[in-house]
């Protein structure tokens, strides 16, 4: 054999040596990724890399996954998988958004909250995101204050315009006498129409329910559901800590629940819509600004929420106290939660935040042509975009603060009273 025809065969045997090791890598990469977790969830939804998905209302795919830099949620950088995810709303394409993902982070798109639970990267590139989402409808049904809930949906139904589609319609009921009802019309694609009010029926109102739901005794029935095709009839019950679903109840039971939804909407004709989200935060505001004493009793009172200890978040200088603002409180329509913090040391006041619901239309136009001579604060160029700008109002008794979103449309996501002595 030739010198040259050695050559060529060491040649040929050294790239095929690496062929197969690189080959035997791919495969050992693929069969040592981990197995999917198989979970029994309807809020759990996993999206590969390219592909899209949706959960009701809410579509959405994942662009991207990747190693990379990112901030969490108390501004620290860190390194991880992150993902790119795209979500797009057809019943309100202003809240089309793209977010940048880690595990772990929370955040809310057109009203839905979703947890970002796990990220996988595949091996040598794409990956997949599981995330746990909660549509409004899933939050008011878990809302403790919830009393009823009426569901029903129709494949086949007409507008007012005699377009065909398909029809929800839903009505919440909370032990305090509010009431939000739900109305949506689906053509197909982005043809998506729906409307919300919320009014408030009183508490006399939501009592007269709870006893007519008692006497009707649809808690001890058998209400075992039927199976129906191109249309669905639910309703949820909580009465004295008892929680029951029907869904597609029979006629004995569907003819109870609509004695309720008839009482309802005899009440809701006659009371006037709840005023609108920028309405609810001027009266919250004016109820809190001046507050000569921000205790945790009076704080409590004025918005309608329990607040309890936080010992993790408290320290030698000051303690803290959250509530969690459900539907049913007096301001759930926009508030989401608070945090109060006082000073340990007597007469320096307090500093209360409140977190505002991110799917509201309260901007920064608004807050501007109500405060023209708010000082705006901006965010350091390093801040990550989750972090607000502010707009601050100087008042006698110290400072209110509106937090921005830096993303457009600009909406407010908090609200800070400081009247901490300095």
């Amino acid at each position: 054999m030739s010198i040259t025809k050695k050559i060529i065969l060491i040649i040929v045997t050294f790239v095929g040596v690496i062929i197969l090791g690189f080959v035997g890598l791919v495969f050992w990469a693929i069969m040592t990724q981990p197995s999917p977790v198989t979970v029994n969830d309807p809020h759990i939804i996993t999206v590969s890399q390219g592909t899209s998905a949706q959960y009701w209302g809410l579509h959405f795919g994942c662009a991207s996954v990747d190693q990379g830099k990112y901030f969490d949620e108390m501004g620290i950088q860190r390194e991880g998988r992150i993902a790119i995810l795209k979500f797009h709303y057809p019943a309100d394409t202003s809240k089309d958004i793209g977010v940048t993902v880690y595990a772990g982070k929370d955040f809310k798109v057109a009203g839905y909250s979703i947890k970002t639970e796990e990220i996988n990267q595949d091996w040598p590139f794409g990956g997949s995101v599981r995330l746990r989402i909660m549509s409004p409808r899933d939050q008011r049904l878990a809302d403790p204050g919830l009393l009823y809930a009426s569901i029903n949906s129709y494949s086949m139904c007409s507008n007012d315009q005699g377009q065909g589609g398909a029809c929800t319609s839903e009505t919440f009921l909370f032990s305090s006498g509010k009431m939000i009802g739900v109305s949506t019309f689906d053509r197909g694609g982005d043809n998506v129409s729906k409307t919300e009010t919320t009014k408030d029926l009183g508490k006399a109102t939501a009592d007269k329910i709870a006893k007519q739901l008692i006497d009707s005794k649809v808690l001890t029935d058998d209400c075992s559901g039927m199976q129906v095709y191109d249309a669905s009839w639910s309703y949820q019950v909580n009465l004295n800590g008892v929680m029951k679903e029907f869904d597609n109840p029979p006629q004995t039971c569907t003819a109870k629940f609509d004695k309720i939804d008839k009482l309802i909407n005899q009440v809701a004709k006659v009371v006037k819509e709840t005023p609108t989200a920028k309405a609810q935060m001027d009266n919250l505001v004016r109820q809190l600004e001046g507050f000569s004493a921000m205790t945790p009793d009076a704080v409590s009172k004025a918005l309608g929420v329990a607040l309890t200890s936080d010992e993790s978040q408290s320290n030698e200088w000051y303690a803290q106290k959250n509530g969690i603002a459900g539907e049913g409180s007096k301001f759930g329509m926009i508030l989401d939660s608070a945090e109060l913090r006082m000073p340990k040391e007597s007469g320096k006041g307090g500093l209360l935040i409140l977190n505002i619901k991110d799917n509201l239309d309260i901007l920064e136009s608004d807050i501007m042509k109500e405060y023209p001579k708010a000082i705006p604060e901006l965010a350091e160029a390093t801040a990550p975009s989750s972090m607000p700008m502010y707009l601050k109002v100087n008042k006698s008794w110290g400072k209110m603060t509106f937090g921005i979103s830096r993303e457009k449309p600009n909406r407010v996501v908090n609200i800070i009273f400081d009247s901490i002595d300095e």
